[in-house]
């Protein structure tokens, strides 16, 4: 597979480094990870494709400190085999990454360790829903976030039939109008975490189709596809 491949799979859990520890679920069909914040403000779900024929079974696994392991791969090459290394045939001991020349050894944690993030739950349909565009709400939140550097939350706020996301303070703000479609009738005024918010964007630059879903249970949800990954994640209402 392509170190790209891997370095975005880590990329869209991991959140600017925000995320250092997760569970992996390695398989023929690729890598799975959900996951958690430790202040708990945002639950992800990341699924990246690749065939892996040599791996017969699911097999899950710890990464308690994701920043080494980007770090020690850096060494690599474009082309690299991922590979799970047991002792005397039981749990697995270590993933081993190499690209033919190098070779990374990387001691996996036990699943039992990693915090781990509520289970899936089915959701009703949300209380309204938009798309995400990149030249629209996504480059312009992103520049009105680097703004606000220690601004913490976001708003999404309907004013005058117009639905904005708002980032800043009561004394300075930035509002920016959401054009698209919004399917659905938001009910109130509700804030999510922009630091999280701003790291899912720029993970997730390549995305084909991205969307945000509001709930009125106080959830935000935000899905990108991509032409090799699907990306989900929750952010819980500040």
């Amino acid at each position: 597979m392509k170190k790209d491949k891997l370095m975005s799979f880590i990329s869209k859990y991991s959140l600017g480094g925000n995320v250092e520890s997760a569970e992996w679920k390695i398989s023929a069909e690729g890598l799975t990870t959900r996951f958690i914040t430790d202040d708990q403000n945002a639950i992800g779900d990341v699924h990246v494709s690749f065939e892996n024929p040599s791996m017969q079974n699911d097999i899950v696994f710890g990464i308690a400190n994701t920043p080494l392991l980007v770090k020690m791969a850096s060494v690599l090459g474009d082309e690299i085999e991922l590979d799970l290394i047991t002792r005397a045939g039981a749990v697995p001991e270590s993933l081993q990454i190499s690209d033919g020349d190098s070779v990374v050894t990387y001691m996996i944690a036990d699943p039992s360790i990693i915090k781990k993030a509520p289970a899936a739950k089915s959701f009703p349909d949300p209380t309204y829903e938009f798309n995400l565009t990149k030249e629209g709400i996504i480059d312009k939140f992103l520049k009105a976030k680097a703004a606000f550097t220690d601004e913490t939350k976001f708003t999404i706020s309907q004013k005058k039939s117009k639905l904005n996301i708002i980032v800043g303070t009561s004394l300075n703000k930035v509002s920016i109008t959401i054009k698209d479609e919004v399917i659905g009738l938001p009910t109130r005024d509700i804030s999510f975490d922009a630091k999280y918010f701003k790291e899912m964007l720029t993970a997730n630059k390549d995305f084909t189709s991205a969307k945000f879903s509001v709930y009125e249970r106080g959830i935000g949800r935000v899905d990108f596809k991509h032409s090799d990954a699907t990306v989900s994640y929750y952010l819980m209402e500040m």
